[in-house]
């Protein structure tokens, strides 16, 4: 948890250059003295700078260039969790359906439970398509573009371009964070743009995230809740969480 909130941190200073505590706090969910120590942490890690009030980025930034842990790495965490996301999430699948999973560990999740499905399966993400390669009744499409080796995607003009040209009944979006604002969050712009490419060819559109992105991380803002149907997760949502724009599922 400590570590998620201070990525969550450090992405609202790689977004804002600098910050007060108070505005993290609110930002965070936290507590201004649970925000302090963690600002007291990240200085100590010469990943920040303490100003008057508040914090600024390092001038280098450690992190800011490795937004996107491996692929593997962040497939086992809160590997349950995002199974159930998985289960609920294929409930709301019809078959014949042409459906876009987004390259993610969550929407990894739910490949695996549509396997057995009659669908065509639309994606940028290098591990799905292997996987859905042996699902009989699965046609896939694997979107073209330049290939991010560490989360093994498709992602640029290329990629947005061919979404572009393709009708989608349900898109399956996964984050790096849910800001709260309402806004979902990404560690990549190219990771925005097809993300926004989704929601303009899908008639229904699925946001995955479990709980630990709430907030979560990421300094771009991909997209708003409201250009999505149905959030689903893991557990529910703090009450201390603003109330977002959308249906909200978990189990």
């Amino acid at each position: 948890m400590k570590e998620a909130r201070q990525r969550a941190l450090l992405g609202q200073l790689r977004e804002h250059q600098v910050a007060s505590t108070a505005a993290l706090s609110d930002a965070l969910g936290a507590s201004a003295a649970t925000v302090r120590r963690d600002l007291d942490e990240l200085s100590s890690l010469g990943l920040i700078v303490r100003v008057f009030g508040g914090a600024r980025l390092a001038s280098e930034d450690p992190l800011g260039e490795k937004v996107d842990d491996p692929f593997d790495e962040v497939l086992a965490r809160n590997d349950a969790g995002k199974q159930a996301i998985a289960r609920l999430v294929a409930q709301r699948i019809t078959p014949g359906s042409t459906v876009f999973l987004e390259s993610g560990t969550t929407t990894y999740h739910v490949a695996t439970e549509l396997q057995a499905a009659e669908l065509t399966v639309v994606t940028n993400s290098l591990r799905i398509a292997d996987l859905l390669t042996s699902a009989s009744g699965v046609e896939l499409i694997m979107l073209g573009g330049h290939i991010n080796r560490e989360y093994m995607s498709t992602q640029g003009t290329a990629t947005t371009s061919e979404l572009a040209n393709l009708q989608i009944d349900v898109a399956v979006l996964g984050c790096s964070g849910v800001g709260r604002r309402a806004v979902v969050r990404d560690t990549d712009p190219r990771g925005r743009e097809i993300k926004r490419a989704a929601c303009k060819q899908a008639s229904l559109v699925i946001l995955v995230a479990d709980h630990e992105k709430f907030p979560g991380i990421g300094a771009y803002n991909a997209i708003d809740i409201a250009d999505v149907d149905l959030v689903v997760t893991d557990l529910p949502i703090p009450g201390s969480f603003p109330s977002l724009p959308a249906e909200v599922l978990h189990p």
